[in-house]
């Protein structure tokens, strides 16, 4: 590490033999580096969702390559802490990782999207009549999977004759599709494809799925913007953020997971957007 020109002017004047005073200077000077420099290692919370996050996945995933290159730009050390999704939910946590929108808990924070998701309606081909279409009116009547926690009031379903049935995993969710428990589920996309190839790749083209409009979300990191710490760290990450997600290794991660998709013509707009909305209030 550098000396900084106080810490030199301090070992000039030890030099000359001035007093202990100048020891004492020098340590807090080499105190306080060494504070600032620890102060700078936070712990996020987030929640199993491969490809997206994962603790078993090399890199911690989509989302932990891109924390990952945007924290060693910021010159900030982090870990990953894995919590069940409902728990996630209801998380105060200082430090988070993953999608602001299903958060419960309000809380002052600094949200910069990194990326984003979409969702949609998943089912098992030979169990039905007809292709599916993203409608209240074509799910009346059926019985709805979805991820447990992830879903606050099962009535608005009720209402419109759809039954809702809860699960811990992606995968016992398309399990219950094949098994015809459910009609279909909500998943997210790139979460639903990936889970459908690891484990029912000889099975996979009697899957099918349709993406469900207006639901493109962000992946962002979360800072608690109430305390001295989490302000700090916003500011690292603030100040190298736009040309880490403009980087030819951004996109590589991206491209990497979205494979034969290939990444949306408007996701740098879309992401743009999602910051605008933050940055202006919305990051409670």
């Amino acid at each position: 590490m550098t000396p900084t020109a106080a810490e030199n002017r301090a070992w000039d004047c030890l030099r000359r033999g001035a007093s202990a005073a100048a020891w004492l200077a020098l340590l807090c000077l080499t105190l306080s580096r060494d504070i600032r420099a620890e102060a700078f290692s936070v712990a996020f919370q987030s929640t199993a969702t491969p490809p997206i996050w994962g603790p078993e996945l090399p890199g911690d995933g989509m989302g932990g390559e891109i924390v990952k290159l945007l924290s060693e730009a910021a010159d900030v050390r982090y870990s990953i802490d894995y919590i069940p999704v409902a728990r996630f939910r209801r998380s105060a946590a200082s430090y988070i990782v993953g999608d602001p929108a299903i958060l419960t808990t309000k809380k002052s924070r600094f949200v910069f999207p990194i990326a984003l998701f979409n969702s949609s309606l998943f089912y098992y081909k030979p169990h039905q009549a007809k292709p599916l279409r993203p409608q209240l009116q074509d799910l009346s009547g059926s019985r709805l999977g979805v991820l447990r926690g992830t879903v606050e009031d099962s009535n608005y379903f009720t209402s419109h004759g759809i039954r809702v049935e809860e699960s811990d995993s992606i995968e016992s969710l398309l399990r219950m599709l094949r098994k015809n428990r459910i009609d279909v589920c909500i998943l997210i996309r790139l979460a639903g494809v990936y889970e459908i190839e690891r484990i029912f790749l000889d099975d996979k083209n009697n899957f099918a799925e349709v993406a469900i409009p207006g639901t493109t979300r962000p992946i962002a990191i979360m800072l608690d913007a109430d305390t001295a710490e989490g302000r700090a760290v916003a500011e690292r990450y603030r100040a190298v953020m736009d040309k880490v997600l403009m980087s030819r290794e951004y996109r590589d991660i991206i491209e990497k997971y979205y494979g034969d998709w290939g990444v949306p013509g408007n996701w740098f707009d879309a992401l743009k957007e999602f910051e605008k909305s933050y940055a202006a209030g919305a990051a409670d």
